[in-house]
């Protein structure tokens, strides 16, 4: 990486466990002994003068691990550094947080930044200040996460070095000034503060009218209860922000209710939400349909990752209602209590037939969960068992833009295939299979089956969840029809999921599927190993 520092454009040191000055003692060891003769180039927008430190310091300070010298090191020789991302910064001093924050400021290139800050010494709110008032002018996206410090990472070997080097930085170094001029560039805001210590909004809130073109953005979290509190925060933001359409709420520390979400949900116009995207959300406090009721004809992304409890008529209702949406997803945990019934998402016509990403939990009815070969013989008129499921396949398949289809089957927890009683929670199983999916109709033989109603996916690019080859009903198998229509019509499959075993089996690919795999460049075949103490997943 040294030898090219200076074409460096994008550099994401990732989320290891090793701390970051250890990652860069080789390539500032280069650097140092090297007679490349690169130059850092300033940006030509405008920049506050940063202290320059004199090599003897700048060499006593990497000599002693501080990581923010090393990255000088580095940035100073990649003119060209756009994109930026810190895995563990270690901030336990004053000193070390300007520093960091001074050397940030000098890349006048850089338009993503994002920080995984720990501290134990240094408050959220004085992290996030001191960041703010150094970014360059050309930044379009900000992510930090603060921590306490992790008990596995080492502090900052600095902090134990004769005070005489801190007081040289010290005194060198330009205090931080507050920034006053807009960052014209910035859309996107990602902030996340673990532990129990939140920023106040006193603090957060005046950062926003330096990002009046802001889109995108996590919605503050808020230490308080007071609905009109929490609306007045809301409208002052939006007042300095009038083009946030994207929000997401991914801090389960505070406000585990989302009322700060909420909040935005009402102030915000009407129909101005495009995104939404929730960790974690429950649906003891209030209705997320009360919210969309609001952006219910703008509003193309749900997503509910890990989503705790959600009554089945709210999820019915955004299929229902919102004409524009594009992507839905929604995911479990261990301890998530919802259900979404096939009858209740197919009583009406699905408002979108744009959706590009679908990820869904289905609870099939009894009768559909345990069938036998007799099943699968094309009778007239059809048993009452597949009118649900053919709906559910219609609807799917006029969803001719979609690209990623994840659909999982949802049975009771405790009573899985029929044995033991269950506890009226639901959670998925992939060893499941959804019934005639993945089975072509061939009335010659008197077979039923509906992969022929997904022919006009033309752009699906995957297919996850609950298709299971080891588990199909005899009669109804995935054969080589199915493999070669599957070529013809889904010509972009580049993954679909096929087979979920106990770890340890070993998989055999039958001719039909080892065909597809010929027949269709890059397509990869997912296999699962299933974990009989995390089965939802």
């Amino acid at each position: 990486m040294a030898s090219y520092a200076y074409a460096l454009r994008s550099l994401n040191t990732g989320k290891g466990g090793t701390p970051l000055s250890l990652f860069y003692l080789s390539t500032v060891a280069f650097l140092r002994d090297s007679s490349s003769t690169a130059s850092f180039q300033q940006s030509s927008s405008t920049q506050r003068s940063v202290s320059i430190l004199p090599q003897e310091t700048l060499d006593g300070l990497c000599n002693a691990s501080c990581f923010a010298a090393q990255l000088l090191y580095v940035v100073r020789q990649s003119p060209c550094l756009a994109i930026l991302d810190l895995g563990q910064v270690i901030v336990n001093t004053n000193i070390g947080l300007e520093l960091l924050s001074s050397v940030l400021s000098t890349i006048g290139t850089l338009k993503s930044l994002k920080l995984w800050v720990y501290s134990d010494y240094i408050a959220p709110k004085e992290v996030l200040k001191t960041l703010v008032y150094s970014f360059p002018d050309l930044l379009e996206s900000f992510s930090l996460l603060y921590a306490p410090n992790c008990r596995a990472l080492k502090p900052e070997a600095w902090d134990k070095t004769s005070s005489e080097l801190k007081d040289s930085v010290s005194q060198q170094l330009i205090p931080t000034v507050e920034r006053t001029e807009p960052l014209i560039h910035m859309s996107d805001w990602r902030l996340i503060v673990t532990g129990d210590d939140y920023i106040p909004a006193e603090v957060s809130v005046p950062f926003f009218k330096l990002f009046p073109e802001l889109t995108s953005m996590d919605v503050p979290e808020i230490d308080n209860t007071d609905t009109n509190y929490l609306r007045s925060v809301a409208f002052r933001i939006l007042e300095t922000c009038p083009k946030l359409k994207h929000l997401s709420k991914r801090d389960i520390q505070a406000d585990e209710e989302g009322r700060m979400m909420f909040a935005f949900l009402e102030q915000m116009e009407e129909n101005t939400l495009e995104s939404l995207q929730f960790l974690q959300y429950t649906e003891e406090l209030q209705s997320l349909v009360w919210g969309l009721e609001f952006h219910n004809e703008s509003v193309k992304s749900v997503i509910l990752d890990e989503c705790q409890s959600m009554s089945a008529s709210s999820i019915a209702w955004i299929f229902h209602q919102c004409p524009a949406l594009e992507v839905f997803r929604i995911s479990m945990n261990f301890d998530s209590e919802f259900e979404i019934p096939l009858d209740m998402l197919i009583s009406q016509e699905w408002a979108s037939t744009k959706f590009k990403e679908l990820k869904l939990y289905v609870q099939l009815e009894e009768e559909q969960e345990e069938l036998g070969e007799e099943d699968f013989v094309f009778s007239d008129p059809m048993p009452q068992w597949t009118i649900g499921l053919e709906r559910f396949y219609r609807q799917i398949g006029v969803l001719t833009q979609l690209r990623i289809l994840d659909l999982r089957v949802a049975v009771e927890r405790g009573s899985r295939d029929g044995d033991g009683d269950g506890d009226g929670d639901y959670i998925t199983y992939k060893d499941k299979t959804f019934p005639g999916l993945l089975t072509l109709e061939n009335r010659a033989i008197g077979r039923v089956g509906w992969l022929q109603l997904l022919g006009g996916l033309k752009n699906l690019e995957e297919l996850h969840g609950s298709f299971n080859l080891a588990t199909m009903i005899p009669g109804s198998e995935f054969g080589q029809d199915e493999a070669d229509w599957m070529v013809e019509h889904w010509p972009k499959l580049k993954f679909i999921e096929l087979f979920t075993l106990p770890e340890g089996t070993s998989i055999l690919y039958t001719p039909p599927v080892l065909s597809m795999i010929a027949r269709l460049p890059g397509l990869k075949l997912y296999s699962l190993y299933i974990d009989v103490h995390y089965p939802w997943q």
